[in-house]
């Protein structure tokens, strides 16, 4: 799925956890810029690259990150899905679309865990 961005600006919001890792490994092997986009510095990935660049946002931010990038791809979800954590899912999720059509981005995809 990820191979059809080719030289183009992918966010990747919030990336911290092993599917975001392998995302951005992935996109990063192929040449293609990544925004990988994080609510707080202890969740950034541990990975270096001169196409790597990391933003710490709050999902209601998402709308001054996503401008200048063609592709997002969202990795949100736990190892063990939770009613506590379906809220925050569903805002997290409803501020990606949201930022998504006020930035006219073309391309949305998502993975889950549930």
């Amino acid at each position: 799925m990820y191979g059809i961005w080719i030289r183009t600006r992918f966010a990747s919001p919030p990336e911290a956890g092993r599917s975001g890792k392998f995302v951005i490994r992935a996109t990063l092997a192929r040449g293609v810029d990544v925004t990988a986009v994080v609510r707080t510095p202890d969740k950034a990935p541990d990975l270096q690259n001169a196409r790597l660049q990391i933003v710490i946002s709050d999902p209601a931010f998402l709308v001054s990150v996503f401008p200048g990038h063609d592709s997002v791809i969202s990795t949100l979800g736990g190892r063990l899905p939770t009613r506590a954590a379906a809220p925050f899912l569903v805002r997290s999720a409803n501020a990606i679309v949201e930022a998504a059509s006020a930035t006219c981005l073309k391309r949305v995809l998502t993975t889950s865990t549930a």
